[in-house]
């Protein structure tokens, strides 16, 4: 299917508007092709070696009569056809001109080109182009284009903003709103690259607000978090776990280092020894534990953060380091009793990992946790059974709810690449912390001027 007005292909436009044809296009004409009339116009190449003639031509729908004054289309009405054909060909090797890619391809086949156009690699096989579990999260929104095969299968040059909305429209039904979001966004880049911004459909394109919510069950958008009672519960359950396995174990020392420090799962998982300074009190945040799918099947690497702003240094509070200084004391005693040419460097091991060098898997401590914590019935603010991401809300909102004036540094301790980030997510979500801020401001916005003081004016707004 031709997308183009004048009929002509994507190739056969480039061509033209690489060529300079604008410059030397002619008038154009017609001849008989069969019973149907064909239109043609030329244009000069100069590109190669010696200057060439290039035919264009478009044979006419609704011309299988001869041109003749005995009911047939009139030689005045085919010059007319024509010139109007070439006044289209000129407006659409304009439009070419400024393209870098073909908008006739398929929605489907444009959004693969350019998260291939993301995905590079080197000549011994490394990723130098986006991260690997960066191109699965590409790959999981594209597969929702399948959702409207009509809209995956539509030409980029023909597809509308209503097509773009329907689509929209039919994830709402089942789908959270940041998933959406997130394949709108790779939608909207593909449409860009290939119409650039003032042809981009998704523009106009809005997410219904009544979208399922992010987890079954969901009864609001706001972080799932343990409030006070919930953290004393858990640290008692954590305490007895314990104490029925005589010391700490991975998934005890990984749940409290995100209760107490809110590092992600893949942080926590990716932290050695090496990055724990307990002479100044830190944990420097600069290994994860990334999770992509190769192959049809998911693996675990090691990697650094995404952002500068997630590789940051946390500064331990008493209680985590005493737990860390422990589980390290507890790690050391087992490679000491090791043949001493299979004792490992402590460094270099990870902090819930094994002595043999492994990591405990992020994906398994997050799975591991809501089947422990749902046993357990450790439930969140919003209804839900605590899971590892939980945690770190936990430690955002009862550290704001503490210290609101420190939001600078708990959002840079979150690895948040700005403030805003943080307060859209903790900020104004609580409505007891909401009622206590605005009873406090009674007295500011009730006040009075005293009645043994003269009215004076102010100065302020006149």
């Amino acid at each position: 299917m031709k997308a183009y007005k004048s009929g002509l292909s994507y190739e056969k436009l480039s061509q033209a508007a690489k060529a300079g044809a604008l410059d030397t296009l002619g008038t154009g004409g017609y001849r008989k092709n069969g019973r149907k009339y064909q239109g043609t116009v030329s244009y000069i190449d100069r590109s190669g070696e010696k200057p060439k003639y290039v035919n264009l031509t478009h044979t006419f729908p609704d011309t299988s009569a001869a041109p003749t004054n005995r009911g047939g289309t009139t030689k005045t009405e085919m010059k007319a056809k024509v010139q109007a054909w070439v006044a289209q060909v000129r407006k659409d090797i304009q439009a070419v001109s400024r393209l870098s890619t073909d908008p006739t391809v398929s929605v489907r086949d444009a959004v693969q080109n350019l998260i291939d156009g993301k995905v590079k690699k080197d000549a011994e096989g490394n990723m130098i182009g986006c991260r690997l579990s960066t191109e699965t999260f590409y790959r999981s929104c594209a597969k929702r284009l399948e959702m409207s095969p009509t809209l995956a299968s539509m030409p980029v040059i023909e597809v509308r903003d209503v097509d773009v909305q329907a689509w929209v429209d039919e994830m709402a039904k089942t789908l959270a709103k940041k998933t959406i979001k997130d394949s709108l966004n790779l939608l909207s880049q593909m449409f860009v690259k290939v119409l650039g911004d003032a042809s981009n459909p998704c523009a106009s394109v809005e997410i219904p607000k009544n979208t399922r919510r992010a987890k079954k069950g969901r009864t609001s958008t706001k972080p799932n978090a343990l409030n006070a009672a919930g953290v004393a519960a858990l640290n008692t359950y954590l305490d007895k776990r314990e104490e029925d396995n005589g010391g700490p174990d991975a998934f005890v020392v990984g749940v409290r280092l995100g209760l107490h420090t809110g590092l992600r799962a893949e942080e926590t998982t990716g932290l050695r020894w090496d990055s724990v300074d307990f002479i100044n009190g830190t944990i420097i945040v600069e290994n994860v534990i990334e999770r992509a799918k190769v192959d049809g099947a998911y693996v675990e690497f090691d990697s650094t953060p995404k952002t500068e702003g997630s590789q940051r240094t946390i500064h331990m509070n008493p209680e985590i380091a005493r737990i860390l200084a422990d589980y390290k004391a507890q790690v050391a005693a087992t490679i000491s009793d090791m043949p001493e040419d299979e004792r490992p460097d402590i460094g270099s091991l990870y902090v819930i990992g094994n002595t043999r060098g492994g990591h405990y898997s992020p994906h398994r401590l997050g799975v591991n946790l809501k089947k422990w914590s749902k046993v357990r019935n450790i439930i969140g603010t919003e209804g839900e059974v605590i899971g590892y991401h939980d945690l770190r809300h936990t430690w955002a909102t009862l550290s704001l709810k503490a210290h609101p004036e420190q939001i600078a540094e708990i959002s840079a301790m979150l690895g948040h690449s700005n403030i805003a980030t943080t307060l859209g997510l903790y900020v104004g979500k609580d409505a007891d912390a909401q009622k206590t801020f605005m009873n406090s401001m009674t007295d500011l916005f009730s006040a009075r001027v005293p009645e043994d003081v003269a009215m004076l004016h102010t100065g302020t707004n006149g």
